[in-house]
C-alpha cells in the first residue's frame, strides 16, 4: 500500500540509513510508527512511503516502508502557515481551513497560478473574502518579485532548520542565486528536485524551462547513484529514465546546462557522474594515499 506520510518525530537513525520516526498520515488523524530504509528524514516533511504493516512483538503495529521519496503532496499546516502569512493575518484560520477545503492542500500553487480575482473559481467567495483574497495576491506578487527570499522557502516547506543550511552554504549570494535559478537548491544535501520545484513554482519557472529539466537529469544520476553505492551511473542507463518524463529539451542539450554549471558532467568511457560526488571521491583517494604513504614512512 502506499500513503502519503508527515513527519513528526524521528526516533531513530543509523548511519548505514535504517529510521524509525513517527509521522502523521496526510488527510486523516492518525500516528503510525515507520520503519525503514532512508537516505534523508526531515522532520515536517511530507513523503511517499510504499509498505505494509507488520505487527513488531515488543512495539506493536509499524508501517515498515520498502520504497520512500519526498511526496508532492502539501502538507496542511504548511498551506495554513502560507496563507497567514500572505494574508497578513486577515484570514482566520476557519476561513483558511475553508479554503483549503475547497481548493485543496496545493492551495498555493492554485492560487499562483489563477491570480485574478475575477477569475470564475472565485465566484462564490463572499465580498469580503474576495477582498482578503486580493491582498493573498498583492502579495503573492511581492513574493515574485524576490523581495524576501527566506519567506518563500518557508511557503515552500522548507524547514527552518535547513533554511539555515541554505543560507549557510550560499551566504550573501542566496538570493541572487535561487532567484535566478531555484532549482541550485538542489545541491544542498537534503534538498531533492520535488522540493526545489516548490520553490520554483513562486518564481513561475515554466516545466519545460532547461533548468528544470537540467535539475531533472541531475535528480536522475543522484538517485540512481544513490542507490547503486556508486558515483556513476551509464549514459544509456541515464538516458532512457530521463526519457520517461518527456522532456521538452534533448538530454544532450540538458547535460550541456548541467556540465557548464557544474552540476555534472560525461566521462569518456560513457558514464555520467555529480561532480560533487567526483570531488569527493577525489579527496578521499588523496588523502587515503597521503596516510598510507605516512604509514610506510613510519615503518
Amino acid at each position: 500500500m502506499k500513503c502519503d506520510v508527515q513527519v513528526k518525530r524521528i526516533i531513530y537513525k543509523t548511519n548505514h540509513g535504517y529510521v524509525v520516526f513517527i509521522g502523521t498520515i496526510v488527510g486523516q488523524n492518525q500516528d503510525i510508527y515507520c520503519v525503514g530504509n532512508a537516505p534523508q528524514i526531515i522532520k515536517d516533511h511530507v513523503y511517499e512511503c510504499e509498505g505494509d504493516y507488520v505487527e513488531h512483538p515488543t512495539y506493536g503495529m509499524q508501517f515498515a516502508f520498502t520504497n520512500i521519496k519526498e511526496s508532492d503532496h502539501v502538507s496542511r499546516s504548511q498551506a495554513i502557515y502560507a496563507l497567514r502569512y500572505l494574508s497578513e493575518k486577515s484570514l482566520t484560520y476557519n476561513e483558511i481551513n475553508q479554503l483549503i477545503d475547497d481548493f485543496g492542500v496545493d492551495i498555493i500553487r492554485i492560487l499562483s497560478q489563477n491570480s485574478d480575482i475575477d477569475h470564475e473559481m472565485y465566484s462564490s467567495l463572499s465580498k469580503k473574502m474576495r477582498k482578503k483574497m486580493s491582498h493573498v495576491f498583492d502579495m503573492m506578487q511581492k513574493q515574485d518579485s524576490k523581495e524576501n527570499i527566506t519567506d518563500v522557502l518557508l511557503m515552500s516547506g522548507i524547514s527552518s532548520t535547513m533554511i539555515g543550511h541554505i543560507l549557510a552554504t550560499f551566504k550573501d549570494e542566496v538570493t541572487r542565486i535561487i532567484s535566478s535559478d531555484p532549482y541550485e537548491l538542489c545541491r544542498i544535501d537534503g534538498i531533492g528536485f520535488k522540493t526545489a520545484d516548490k520553490v520554483a513554482q513562486w518564481f513561475n519557472i515554466d516545466h519545460e524551462d532547461i533548468r528544470r529539466e537540467s535539475a531533472r537529469l541531475y535528480d536522475v544520476v543522484s538517485n540512481a547513484t544513490f542507490a547503486s553505492g556508486g558515483t556513476c551511473i551509464m549514459v544509456e542507463e541515464a538516458k532512457a529514465v530521463f526519457a520517461s518524463y518527456d522532456p521538452t529539451h534533448s538530454f544532450e542539450e540538458c547535460i550541456d546546462f548541467a556540465s557548464r554549471n557544474k552540476h555534472c558532467f560525461l566521462k569518456k568511457n560513457g558514464y555520467i557522474l555529480i561532480n560533487t560526488l567526483w570531488l569527493k571521491k577525489r579527496l578521499l583517494h588523496f588523502f587515503n594515499t597521503k596516510i598510507l604513504n605516512q604509514s610506510e614512512l613510519m615503518i
